[in-house]
């Protein structure tokens, strides 16, 4: 009976590990082959292609690929991170309704951090500057919650600047009359995210 219980527990355990894997699973290898092609060839539309199918689909692959852990670990992925992201925010040749689709996928479930995810962000205000419509055409077609989520990455910051006010504003006066029944979520994620989350991710008020 023990040995049974115990084949039991080593066959749960590994299932349990291969679906964590296959979630968050990401082919680091090909992932950094299809960078350094897009180095050697960044006008190549097969490269910019490859490079853009690689690249991680959803937040818990993104964080997965891109995290600091320690100083132990293998930190190629980590330092990458940075290089990654600029090239991702540069492709020229996927189609709007594709890559904008992945980049709020990648948005939505995110927290605000140090290092890959602060990249992350950037490049999506950069994203909401030269293609705002794009953006808010994609995210109305989600369900609110998700919409929500996005918004909630998108504010997300430690402190005030006059910048990050100035750009909730001119959001505002840009969308309210073309995506008016998106506007809440806009207005809620600055409410409760924007000077209301640590970048450390610890929760007591600093």
């Amino acid at each position: 009976m023990k040995k049974k219980l115990v084949i039991f527990i080593c066959f749960a355990i590994c299932a349990a590990s291969s679906i964590k894997a296959q979630y968050y699973h990401i082919d680091n290898l090909k992932l950094n082959k299809a960078y350094e092609a897009l180095v050697k060839a960044s006008e190549s539309k097969e490269a910019e292609k490859n490079f853009f199918n690689a690249f991680p689909n959803t937040w818990g692959e993104f964080i997965v690929t891109y995290q600091f852990t320690n100083l132990d670990d293998d930190l190629t992925m980590y330092n990458n991170s940075y290089n990654h992201i600029n090239a991702f925010g540069k492709l020229k040749t996927i189609a709007d309704s594709i890559y904008f689709k992945k980049l709020i996928n990648l948005s939505i479930g995110a927290e605000f951090w140090a290092d890959a995810p602060n990249y992350l962000q950037s490049l999506l205000h950069k994203k909401m500057t030269s293609n705002g419509d794009d953006i808010m055409k994609s995210l109305k077609t989600l369900r609110k919650g998700y919409q929500l989520q996005f918004w909630q990455f998108y504010w997300s910051k430690s402190v005030k600047d006059e910048a990050t006010e100035q750009e909730y504003n001119d959001l505002i006066k840009k969308f309210i009359d073309v995506y008016p029944n998106q506007i809440s979520y806009i207005k809620d994620g600055y409410k409760y995210f924007y000077n209301g989350v640590n970048i450390d991710g610890g929760y007591l008020e600093e």
